[in-house]
């Protein structure tokens, strides 16, 4: 899982979001920011022009919890 920042000059975004997604360098794949960032749902594509995606950190969810489960009878 990978976390990614949002920002750019529209009202909302100076700051900059964070949002989760798994698309390896999305930062680099515009194409695919209206599907991936929960806060760009309600914007119409022409919108995202000036925005930029950065990654700020990977997290591996997967190896979070390591221990061994008892199978279901």
């Amino acid at each position: 899982m990978f976390v990614y920042e949002i920002s750019g000059p529209q009202p909302g975004f100076k700051e900059g979001l964070l949002f989760n997604s798994c698309v390896k360098n999305l930062q680099r794949q515009p194409e695919l920011w209206l599907d991936e960032c929960p806060y760009l749902q309600p914007l119409a594509a022409r919108r995202i022009e000036g925005l930029r995606v950065r990654l700020v950190r990977v997290r591996d969810n997967a190896m979070a919890n390591t221990q061994a489960l008892p199978l279901a009878a």
